[in-house]
């Protein structure tokens, strides 16, 4: 662990629990009382429904909205469609220079286990295959469906979780490459 795995070593020093959420029985508050719910099927039902409620679909509607909510949503119009002429070009060697110096090398990858340490420590021949990839995709304005799939994991909040869901909080962990692209394409739009 010394050599290969620093954090998971300190933590086995200092005891720190490594806390995590399995999800195979949740704490259920009713008016009536607290039920514990075990069945595989029952716990699915209500983790979908906990999370179908607090992540619902905005319902949008421009009539009936204020005047100070409809100047937020009215198109500003210092901003001109040409600065989004050129977003779908190539992307230049300086582009893609500038996105890896910014990267965060302490995050989690995504599906694919690629973390952003990899993509930066490739050599001068795999960023150049790197860069043409995302360039396609920008250019041919595509996004792979594999990058639109995200992982979520829950955490516990500072409390034990004791199988109550209001006492986790979900992280959705996305593709890195995906966000390389973005990055750099947030990169041509700051031009």
């Amino acid at each position: 662990m010394i050599k290969n795995n620093q954090s998971r070593m300190i933590n086995s020093l200092l005891e720190k629990l490594f806390k995590k959420v399995a999800i195979d029985r949740l704490l259920i508050n009713k008016v009536e009382g607290n039920e514990l719910l075990n069945n595989p099927e029952e716990v699915q039902n209500a983790t979908a429904e906990h999370f179908r409620s607090q992540f619902k679909k905005r319902s949008f509607q421009k009539e009936g909205m204020t005047y100070e909510w409809e100047k937020v949503y009215s198109p500003i119009a210092e901003i001109k469609e040409s600065y989004y002429k050129n977003l779908n070009k190539r992307i230049t060697d300086k582009e893609w220079t500038l996105m890896l110096s910014k990267l965060k090398m302490n995050t989690a990858p995504g599906i694919s286990g690629i973390g952003y340490v990899l993509i930066k420590q490739a050599n001068v021949e795999i960023q150049v295959v790197f860069q043409n990839f995302a360039s396609e995709c920008i250019e041919r304005r595509e996004i792979l469906l594999k990058w639109k799939i995200g992982q979520t994991y829950l955490i516990p909040k500072d409390t034990d979780w004791g199988f109550n869901l209001n006492n986790i909080r979900p992280i959705a962990l996305l593709e890195t490459f995906r966000k390389c692209t973005t990055k750099v394409f947030i990169i041509q739009l700051e031009k």
